[in-house]
């Protein structure tokens, strides 16, 4: 007696002797017990008690290998954890290339032929591969026999599918195992379950047009075949936090849902609920004389603190941090530049993200990061005041968009500038997240008459600074004249008032961020008892909002 005999007869012996509602008659429905370690495509065999259908084989993945061939999570065809344990299967279910409907199928002996006029659910999960085509379909599905097959063909099995997907339900979503389940009638005596696709290339839906020599292929996991001899709920038993699922109650005549612990409060009297629970709950359905439970286990979403920063510092990084705070299960992890560790050294502003993979299920995490510039102040040369007058200081920004600005005075005051009434050193420190810097200047005092000083930039965005632009004298001017122009010479602004500035809007329409051209003329004594002077003053304003 060989040792897969004895594995099999063994399994056969502890499955008989458990409660027949409770008896997955799959064999090795997740691919766990292991005949050799895969190392290359078409060794579904080394899985113990599956096998083809037909001369092609499916693939067998295991985390046993160690080459990235058929290991797991990365393998040949693309990157999936195992749903259950360290193994699944996978099998190429269509294609475009020049051989018309070659298929890749999956069999199985059942423990125990199916009993004739019998209820039963079949289900598997499945997973597409990503490292393809992204060609997807809906056509797959599940075949009962009352024999092996081993057809001397590599092309679709011309039998019609016991189960079969829903059409129009195409299995496109690559980060987690989307369930395929349904329910049969046994003929009576059905022993082999054969998987895969068993519609013609004709036959066959394409999700999006597959394009030319282009495959859909898809991993095969948690096979099942469960016979239902009362009243009982089937359907998915897990899913990811957020996902929706839907549960059926079957053999019985009328329902009522309830959740276990909430008899009071009825979810549902169809034979069909639709079901998106946040937490592992348990569902009841009553046809007015038996109950059955359900207990429908949701994976949490992993907790995530990327970072406690929102920005990074000019020509700095920042370290961002995948490791979940609410679990210690397995979790593999796949960046926005495709890199696999817990950590991320995030480099300039954007939005980074990552992928939590954790029992089948993927989950996304993301944080935006604004960068901040490095800058330099400067008040330029020494001031000037003149006696009994005042003078504005304003630090000089050598990045004139420079956000989230906070200013510190030697008087202690906070503003983005400083009234200045006699002479003095005077410094300011100017800081954003990452910077500091502090800059000084002497202001001198001297008799200097009538003075006329134009700002070299405005913001007239209504916080009561600097929301015009105008001169700024200690004494009124005769013949005053302002004209302000764009740099292709269209007046935008003229006053005669020397107290009227512009407020930055042209035609009542706001005016863009920009360089503006300013002319000024005016009389004024240059210095007390001395005749008026004609000046005429010309430069350029930015305008900030």
């Amino acid at each position: 007696m060989n040792q897969r005999f004895i594995f099999i007869f063994f399994l056969f012996l502890l499955f008989f002797t458990s409660k027949v509602n409770a008896q997955n008659l799959v064999i090795n429905p997740s691919f766990e017990n292991i005949a050799a370690c895969p190392n290359t495509s078409g060794q579904i065999e080394n899985a113990l008690s599956w096998t083809g259908a037909t001369t092609v084989r499916g693939d067998y993945f295991h985390e046993c290998d160690l080459t990235n061939t058929v290991g797991i999570p990365a393998n040949s065809v693309g990157f999936q954890s195992a749903r259950t344990g360290s193994a699944y299967a996978g099998i190429q279910v269509y294609s475009t290339t020049n051989i018309v409907d070659y298929r890749e199928y999956l069999q199985t002996e059942l423990i125990t032929p199916l009993i004739a006029d019998s209820v039963y659910q079949v289900s598997m999960h499945v997973s597409p591969a990503d490292n393809l085509d992204d060609c997807f379909t809906d056509a797959i599905g599940f075949y009962f026999s009352d024999m092996l097959l081993n057809e001397n063909q590599q092309t679709v099995l011309n039998v019609t599918p016991t189960v079969q997907n829903m059409a129009g339900n195409f299995l496109t979503d690559k980060g987690n195992w989307l369930l395929v389940t349904g329910t049969f009638t046994a003929m009576g005596g059905e022993s082999h379950l054969i998987i895969g696709n068993f519609l013609s290339d004709a036959q066959t839906d394409e999700f999006a047009p597959c394009g030319n020599d282009a495959a859909a292929y898809y991993y095969i996991e948690d096979v099942s075949v469960q016979l239902i001899p009362e009243l009982s709920i089937i359907g998915d038993d897990f899913i990811c936090s957020g996902e929706t699922t839907v549960l059926q109650a079957v053999n019985g005549d009328s329902f009522e849902w309830t959740i276990e612990g909430e008899p009071s409060t009825v979810l549902s009297t169809d034979a069909f609920l639709s079901v998106s629970p946040n937490q592992t709950t348990i569902y009841q359905v009553s046809d007015g004389t038996n109950t059955a439970t359900f207990t429908l286990t949701v994976q949490q979403k992993p907790t995530v603190n990327l970072t406690d920063e929102t920005f990074v510092c000019d020509g700095e990084t920042v370290i961002l941090d995948a490791t979940p705070t609410n679990t210690n299960e397995p979790v593999t992890f796949s960046w926005v530049d495709g890199s696999t560790n817990a950590t991320f050294e995030a480099q300039g502003e954007g939005i980074y993200w990552v992928d939590l993979m954790v029992n089948g299920c993927t989950f996304r995490d993301s944080i935006e990061l604004f960068q901040v510039f490095d800058f330099e102040i400067d008040f330029g040369e020494d001031k000037v005041l003149c006696e009994d007058g005042s003078t504005i200081l304003r630090p000089f920004m050598t990045e004139p968009f420079i956000p989230n600005l906070t200013y510190l005075w030697q008087d202690g005051s906070t503003n983005s500038e400083l009234t200045v009434l006699e002479a003095g050193n005077y410094s300011v420190t100017v800081s954003n997240e990452c910077f500091t810097k502090t800059d000084e200047v002497t202001v001198t005092s001297e008799l200097c008459g009538c003075t006329v000083s134009f700002p070299s930039a405005f913001s007239p965005n209504g916080d009561g600074m600097n929301d015009t632009f105008r001169p700024a004298s200690n004494c009124q001017l005769s013949n005053y004249n302002l004209s302000i122009y764009t740099r292709y010479g269209n007046e935008v602004f003229s006053s005669t008032d020397q107290t009227i500035g512009w407020d930055g809007v042209i035609d009542f329409e706001v005016a863009d961020m920009k360089v503006y051209v300013w002319v000024a003329t005016y009389q004024t004594p240059f210095r007390p008892s001395e005749a008026p002077q004609k000046v005429v003053q010309k430069g350029n304003v930015f305008l900030l909002r």
